[in-house]
Order: structure tokens, then sequence, then C-alpha cells
């Protein structure tokens, strides 16, 4: 028997104990999800345990829903978009099906935004070594496993075992999620200019940024290699992190760059006669480990004095 528009429009609609509004597809012994479409989003809660369905997938855009019961099913795959077209699941209960293994149920993470309760009892997976902690792990917002509550302690041991949770961006248009989200940094002009980001430690550069005033982009990378004052009133740029350089390496060398050494790069900026020059000056910014004194006179007037 197939899950047909007609059963789904037709089937059993009331308010659950909760207050929510519930519709139930149980034990139409179907083997799939299909045409939830037919429900228009109306349902905070969907009941279709007691079938025999094999994967949680198919499953339409479904803003409201809340609650999905799954027990006593044939589960053993889960789609890894899951979460996109439920952005607001926070109880999910698959007991009694035939999930095996912590890479079956990998795809959970997709509702890690999420997802507050979980019931995996009656899953071969639930016999395996650490799947309490890993499934901690990949839903960093769950607050009852197995209708056992995750303990502190278990976190603790999770994020031992198996690092910190899992990270997540912002939620893109459809309600979406990015997992294990790169480290970006950004240093920008305070007024808007240049902006330039380095995604796991490499550049990564707009379109935009080939129409940006080359003095304002000079000038913030001065304050963003000195950490002070160019000559106007400006905020201290952020630290940012870069691997194999430690913060107190990146702090020393920008103390290193006194006041008069900064006054010389200003007034370099302010007389370059060019825009080539300025981009060489740039350039030698972005470099960030200057010389001082003399040296530092003999780079800007010739920049391959180091090369």
């Amino acid at each position: 028997m197939r899950l047909r528009p007609d059963i789904v429009g037709s089937a059993d609609a009331y308010l659950n104990p909760l207050g929510e509004r519930e519709l139930s597809l149980r034990g139409l012994k179907v083997p799939a999800i299909e045409n939830l479409g037919v429900t228009e989003d109306e349902f905070e809660s969907i009941d279709l345990s007691d079938n025999e369905i094999l994967f949680l997938d198919n499953v339409p855009l479904l803003k409201r829903l809340t609650t999905l019961m799954l027990n006593n099913n044939r589960v053993s795959r889960i789609s890894e978009s899951l979460g996109r077209f439920v952005p607001k699941l926070s109880t999910l209960i698959l007991t009694n099906n035939r999930l095996k293994t912590l890479d079956e149920i990998k795809p959970l993470a997709s509702l890690g935004r999420s997802l507050l309760r979980l019931s995996l009892l009656g899953n071969p997976v639930t016999q395996v070594e650490h799947y309490r902690l890993f499934t901690i792990h990949i839903l960093p917002r769950l607050v009852v496993l197995d209708f056992s509550k995750v303990r502190p302690a278990e976190r603790a041991a999770s994020e031992k075992l198996f690092g910190p949770p899992v990270q997540y961006a912002a939620e893109d248009e459809e309600g979406g999620l990015a997992l294990d989200v790169p480290a970006v940094s950004a240093a920008a002009d305070d007024q808007g200019g240049v902006q330039s980001m380095d995604v796991d430690g490499e550049s990564a550069s707009g379109a935009a940024t080939a129409s940006v005033d080359p003095v304002a982009a000079a000038s913030a990378a001065l304050r963003h290699l000195t950490g002070g004052d160019d000559g106007e009133e400006s905020k201290a740029a952020p630290k940012v992190f870069k691997p194999g350089v430690s913060l107190s390496a990146s702090s020393s060398s920008r103390a290193a760059t006194s006041a008069a050494d900064r006054a010389k790069i200003q007034a370099a900026i302010k007389n370059a006669g060019s825009l080539e020059e300025m981009n060489r000056i740039q350039g030698l910014l972005a470099r960030g480990n200057l010389p001082t004194g003399a040296e530092l006179d003999k780079l800007l007037k010739n920049p391959s004095a180091t090369d």
C-alpha cells in the first residue's frame, strides 16, 4: 500500500495533549514517506508509527513541524538533508527501527540546530561503543536521548572523545544548515573600504576589492599590522588567529613597529604618485613583518631589497 494523496488528505487530524495539531498516519503499513505536501504544512506533529518505512527521506518543506514519530518501522537510512526540510523539528522518535552503525545515524547532524529530544531505543546502533557520546556530539542542543536526560558529564566526555560540538552556520533562505563551518577572519577599514578574508588559511578575495580606494586599503593594512592609530581616530584591529602563528608572536611583531616607522609608512601612503606605487606599499604591509629604521626606509624606496 502506498501513501497516496487521498489517504493523507483524509487521515485523522486532532489536537494532541500538548495542544499541537497532529496528523495520524500510523498503522497503514506503507513502505515509504510520500505526498506529505498535501498537508500544506498545517501540522506541528505527524505520527507515522507502525508502518514499514525503510528510509527517512522524501520529506517536503514543513516549517511548522516540531514532532515526528516513526517508531516500529524498518528505517535503516536517514537523508543527509533532512534538517533542511524540517527546520523546527525538536522531537524525533525512531524507537524500534533498523539503524545499525554510527555512520547510519550521522545524518541526524542536519537536525543539530533544532533537535532537543531523540529516541533510538530498539535500534542495533544503541549497542555500539560510544553510541550515546557520539549522538550527543552531533546534536549539541539535545536535552533527552532515549528518554534519559543528557548530563553535563556526558557532554564533557563527548567533547573529550570526539572534540568540540559540531558548529553550525546561519540558516540559509530555505532553512537549511551548513555544518563544520571553517574559521573565517576579516580585516576591513573603518569606513567599509577593503575587506580581505582568510578561509582555512587561504586568501579569498572577491571582485568587489578591485574597485576599492587604494589609500583606504593601505591605511587599513597599516592599522591591521600595527594594531595602532595611523594618524586618524580608529579602533584597534581585532586579533585574528592564523594557523602556525601564535597570538603572542603576532602581538610582538605589531609592537615592534614604532610610532616613527608608522609615520614613515603613512607618509609614503599619502605621497604615492601612482596606483602602482600604492599597490606596492599595500603589498609590503601585507607581508606583516616589516623591518625598522634604516631598513624600513630602504624597503619603502626599493621593494625588491628583501625579495
